[in-house]
């Protein structure tokens, strides 16, 4: 990655079916988790040279959830999706 931060969007945010995330550019590859609220991982994906990924969540139980998306290189960022 060319930056010191990843740049990233969760939308629409909440949500019921699916939400997109959209990145700065990610130059190699890096990890996205998405955590419930006990810290269980409940999805996971691989990012490579991507911006954007979108994610089904209809099987998911309704709450609050964190995600993470992990670079390569260490740099991170963190965020939450509510699930209605």
């Amino acid at each position: 990655m060319n930056s010191d931060k990843i740049s990233v969007r969760a939308f629409p945010n909440p949500t019921n079916s699916y939400f997109t995330l959209s990145f700065s550019s990610i130059q190699k590859s890096a990890q996205f988790i998405l955590i419930d609220v006990v810290g269980n991982i409940v999805f996971e994906k691989t990012i490579n040279n991507q911006n954007k990924i979108d994610v089904a969540c209809n099987g998911f139980s309704k709450g609050i959830y964190m995600y993470r998306v992990l670079g390569e290189d260490g740099i991170s960022h963190s965020g939450k999706i509510i699930i209605e």
